[in-house]
């Protein structure tokens, strides 16, 4: 199965830890195939001698290659591909219902924002790309609307598929989980194949699961996004026991009339993405990290993590094109700190930050949810941080003219990846984490939160409170005026 091989420049494994000291008995073996699933793999073992460690290793890539030979739609007589020409009779084999059964799944949790089902439609872009001609984006509609539809059993024969119109309607693509599913396959046949092993690790073209029998965590460097030549990490984290899967990193895209256009299509319309974001996520299997961190390309930014935030024993990190970062409730509970003495200094006593506000109910004629934006700047005035956005349309977010000043009108992906839909009257909280919008650490110091209110028929109304981290704690009121309700910002330093 052919994979996209940037992802490897994304996540570097930095097998730090895995030497005789972190795994004692009997040693630690490692293996690096190329070619594999189109990409690398990187193979370590711990507990287990050079000679069983061989013999496993050889028969767990032969199981590799006979589930790629399987699940691959790169190769023409893989038992997908047969699926897809319409050649394929009788049953399927059990790893592809499984497949299929885990695409309707994650269509369902992700509400449409993860599909295997546009085969198709990415055949369109290909060719729209050889012919320089872009596809009608009425069809387009047509046909992701009918393959989001399309119903199909997999414990029947192929033949008994009446609800499902094959390929030209539906062609399965599932290379949104289908490598995190055979990282797993690989994973649960070495630790049932090696009753001694201490330690496993299965990384392959950037995704990877990671065991350790004591809970010793492994370390995994985080690159720069979008920038494949670029070694450098922009992060590391630590996993235990877990896997971690990349997606939407790279350049790739399709070239029509000198207009570029992403390579990854929302499965509401299949027409590409804008500002799609880069994922990165953390789950307890492989194939689960996969099938998330592809939904999180087609979500925006905001509302992905919002997701994310409401399944189990998941983290996330999305990254834009920008730079700009949104971090799961817990993402940086995974995250090494600092190694600076500055870095180190704020790490020792992060405030906790709260700020309460409200949007009053007016008794006013055709009354319309408010627009609002809240934001931290520096003692510079510069913004930093860019805490909550409600409304996504540029004409009225225009009407918060101090915030669309200073940032709504530099950064489109603020409206498009960062902004909730507006909220009706009522009482809301927001905290902080000391980070900037591009998840470094703030410095301790002086800064000013603004929060800014307007409504359509309504004046725009502003508010700011100027605090310094270095003098805590802070607790400070406002009364309501104008668009916005009752204000209290409290920030205790942490002992």
């Amino acid at each position: 199965m052919k994979s996209n091989p940037l992802k490897k420049a994304y996540l570097l494994v930095l097998l730090y830890g895995l030497s005789a000291v972190a795994f004692a008995a009997p040693q630690t073996v490692q293996f690096t195939v190329q070619g594999v699933l189109g990409t690398s793999a990187d193979i370590t073992l711990g507990g287990v001698t050079q000679q069983e460690a061989k013999q496993q290793v050889s028969l767990a890539l032969d199981e590799i290659k006979r589930l790629e030979m399987l699940l691959s739609n790169y190769q023409n007589d893989s038992e997908l591909s047969q699926l897809n020409r319409g050649d394929f009779t009788g049953k399927l084999s059990a790893e592809l219902q499984q497949i299929l059964t885990l695409c309707k799944l994650w269509q369902a949790r992700s509400s449409n924002a993860f599909s295997c089902k546009l085969g198709a439609a990415q055949s369109l872009w290909k060719n729209a790309q050889k012919s320089q001609i872009l596809p009608d984006r009425k069809a387009l509609r047509s046909l992701a609307r009918a393959a989001r539809k399309a119903k199909f059993s997999v414990n029947l024969p192929i033949e008994n598929w009446q609800t499902i119109p094959q390929p030209t309607i539906v062609n399965f693509d599932i290379n949104g989980l289908a490598k995190g599913y055979i990282i797993d396959h690989a994973f649960a046949y070495l630790k049932a194949s090696l009753p001694t092993l201490t330690s496993l690790s299965i990384d392959i073209g950037g995704d990877g699961r990671y065991w350790q029998q004591q809970q010793k965590p492994f370390t995994i460097g985080i690159s720069q996004p979008f920038k494949p030549h670029d070694n450098a990490t922009i992060a590391q984290i630590k996993v235990i026991n877990q896997a971690i899967a990349a997606s939407g990193f790279g350049s790739r895209h399709y070239l029509i009339k000198q207009q570029k256009f992403h390579h990854i299509l929302n499965p509401r319309d299949a027409w590409p993405l804008n500002n799609a974001p880069g994922a990165i996520v953390i789950a307890p299997d492989a194939t689960t990290a996969d099938a998330i961190a592809t939904a999180l390309n087609a979500k925006p930014m905001q509302a992905g993590i919002d997701w994310v935030n409401q399944l189990d024993n998941v983290e996330a990190l999305v990254i834009s094109e920008q730079g700009f970062q949104l971090a799961s409730n817990r993402w940086h509970h995974y995250q090494l700190p600092a190694t600076t003495a500055a870095d180190k200094h704020t790490q020792l006593n992060i405030p906790r930050f709260s700020f309460d506000f409200t949007i009053p109910a007016l008794d006013v004629d055709d009354y319309e949810k408010p627009y609002v934006a809240v934001w931290i700047t520096n003692a510079k005035r510069q913004v930093v941080k860019n805490l909550l956005m409600l409304g996504k349309s540029e004409q009225w977010a225009q009407t918060n003219k101090r915030w669309w000043r200073k940032s709504g009108r530099h950064h489109e992906l603020l409206l498009d990846g960062l902004a909730r839909p507006s909220r009706k009257p009522g009482h809301y909280q927001l905290s902080w984490d000391w980070r900037d919008d591009y998840g470094n650490k703030v410095a301790m110091g002086e800064y000013q939160l603004h929060i800014e209110v307007s409504r359509e028929d309504g004046a725009a109304t502003l508010a700011n409170f100027s605090f310094n981290s270095n003098e805590l704690p802070f607790k400070q009121a406002k009364p309501a005026q104008g668009e916005i309700g009752p204000l209290q910002l409290n920030i205790h330093a942490m002992r």
